[in-house]
């Protein structure tokens, strides 16, 4: 009896699980599996290409391709360089909110830092290239005003990038913050009162509390971080469409390009492919890299 019951469990269990195995199956599985497949062929629909099998060839030519290793390095720059600042920033903040500023004055301070967070990739894009903008933007106009010269931001290859770092910082630290904030308040109080009898400095206290005590969510920050900022695709889609001169095309705007401007479905299909297996090794990295005890 109690075999059956248990068994009936599970078979309900399986079955209230059933609809999200199925929708993750549709949208999840069957597209990575048809991606694979695709990346092993070559597809071109603008010429009238037929879908035709042609192995690795398509991963050789584009790891041969200069336009690749472009793109890629435009992408690392900008996933060093947004989850660095992120992270620095971040817990900079987080520290303040929970220990430097008043408990009347926290929850206030964290809903307007939170609403970057909470904004639209999209729209935070339109937004920054106004303030961007070479004539009538607000950057150049407090530029002009202190008496220095306006930048084209968006056009010039030397600012492009850092234009589009500051904007993804400016969105995405909240978010780091609000996870940074709640590993630092599960943090024990005990242990720094411990720590001050016995003498320790904020430095130590930082050192040996603090950060080791912080790895796990550190490790959750860096993956999630570093993946959304590999993927990146709108905030450069609105700024700039991968230019000036491709100097902010990153592996996401060249598969769109690949995709939608040439229409090279098996090529883009390889850059899937490449992605997929960096993003990965960078998981593999961040996790061996970060022991947890």
């Amino acid at each position: 009896m109690r075999i059956f019951c248990k068994g009936k469990k599970k078979f309900f269990a399986y079955l209230f699980v059933l609809p999200v195995l199925v929708l993750l199956t549709i949208i999840l599985v069957i597209p990575t599996v048809l991606t694979a497949g695709i990346s092993f062929c070559s597809w071109r629909i603008t010429s009238g290409e037929k879908l035709r099998y042609v192995g690795v060839k398509g991963y050789v030519d584009t790891l041969a391709d200069p336009a690749f290793w472009s793109a890629l390095r435009v992408t690392m720059i900008l996933v060093a360089a947004c989850v660095f600042l992120e992270l620095v920033g971040g817990l900079v903040i987080a520290l303040l909110l929970t220990q430097g500023i008043k408990s009347k004055r926290k929850r206030l301070v964290r809903t307007v830092f939170l609403l970057p967070y909470l904004m639209s990739p999209v729209i935070v894009g339109l937004q920054w290239r106004w303030l961007y903008n070479f004539h009538y933007g607000l950057i150049n106009y407090v530029l002009r005003k202190i008496g220095l010269p306006a930048l084209a931001w968006l056009a010039n290859s030397s600012t492009v990038l850092p234009a589009i770092i500051i904007t993804d910082v400016w969105q995405w630290t909240p978010f780091v913050t609000l996870f940074l904030s709640a590993g630092l308040s599960a943090i024990p109080k005990e242990l720094y009162e411990a720590a001050k009898i016995d003498g320790a400095s904020a430095l130590s206290m930082f050192k040996n509390i603090t950060l080791p005590l912080l790895k796990s969510v550190i490790l959750i920050v860096l993956i999630m971080r570093s993946i959304f900022s590999f993927r990146m695709f709108d905030k450069i889609y609105i700024l700039t469409g991968g230019g000036p001169a491709n100097a902010s095309t990153n592996l996401g705007m060249l598969m769109y390009k690949t995709t939608f401007q040439f229409w090279c479905l098996g090529r883009a299909a390889v850059l899937g492919g490449i992605m997929c297996g960096i993003g990965i090794l960078m998981g593999i990295f961040y996790v061996k890299f970060i022991k947890i005890e």
